[in-house]
């Protein structure tokens, strides 16, 4: 009954219920301690691809995993590479035979310690978004009852992490608007100013504040965040941008 419990505990901390805005790394280190925890493993390791697709080492529970992690994002093979490819269990039940299958990472795993590897991957939406690998000491199958759970573990991790990733978005998303208002703003504010100044119709100044700014090499809201700071002039550069502006409307035939 403990043993379950623990399992469901770790399902929902896993999907991120508890810690709506883990980060990827604490959701993958928990998924490892998970895993340890859970399956009759030695080690286990947690790589996740980022937004080009590219697989990382994230989490490890010890160094032996951090070995196997390694290898496999070096050398581009292996059992979690497999894993993550083809967004299924990739199992290899004795190292010492996969000379053919992995001719670098195989021996390098023996020489660390690792006999056997199964990979999970980390599925959300049909895809792999990682995967993981579950080390062992001695060579043969991982039980299918492992399997099966080493599995629902990492599909709960997965939905965690996506949920992250997604939550980073909208904040990113959110502070994208929250300057394009700010520089908007601005420019409506010097927009303002010029029309009242130059006493020119709102639209005329709107388009000659642009076209200073694109002969001046920068965006309208950099020369606007100018003169809002010192519609007077009175800074340095100040009178110099003031009288750059009224020689622009004087050298235009706007129709006041």
């Amino acid at each position: 009954m403990a043993i379950e419990r623990r399992t469901l505990r770790a399902l929902i901390d896993l999907a991120g219920a508890q810690q709506a805005r883990a980060d990827e790394p604490a959701l993958a280190l928990e998924l490892a301690e998970c895993c340890m925890e859970l399956l009759p493993i030695t080690a286990c390791a947690v790589l996740l691809a980022d937004h080009d697709g590219e697989l990382g080492l994230v989490a490890v529970s010890r160094c032996r995993a951090r070995v196997v992690g390694l290898l496999e994002v070096s050398h581009g093979q292996g059992p979690a590479i497999d894993s993550f490819r083809t967004a299924s269990a990739v199992h290899c039940d004795d190292l010492a035979a996969a000379d053919s299958r992995w001719p670098v990472f195989a021996p390098a795993a023996l020489a660390d310690g690792a006999r056997a590897v199964s990979a999970l991957p980390l599925r959300r939406a049909g895809r792999a978004i990682g995967a993981i690998d579950l080390v062992r000491e001695h060579s043969g199958p991982l039980p299918e009852a492992a399997v099966e759970l080493g599995q629902t573990l990492a599909d709960s991790a997965a939905i965690g992490i996506a949920r992250t990733r997604a939550l980073r978005r909208g904040d990113l998303l959110a502070e994208q608007w929250r300057v394009a208002l700010d520089r908007r703003v601005l420019v409506q504010q010097a927009t303002g100013i010029l029309a009242e100044r130059l006493r020119l119709p709102v639209e005329h100044a709107a388009r000659l504040l642009s076209e200073l700014a694109a002969a001046d090499g920068v965006e309208p809201h950099a020369l606007a965040a100018r003169f809002v700071a010192d519609p007077a002039g009175a800074s340095v550069d100040g009178p110099a941008l003031v009288r750059a502006l009224e020689r622009a409307a004087a050298g235009r035939n706007f129709e006041r």
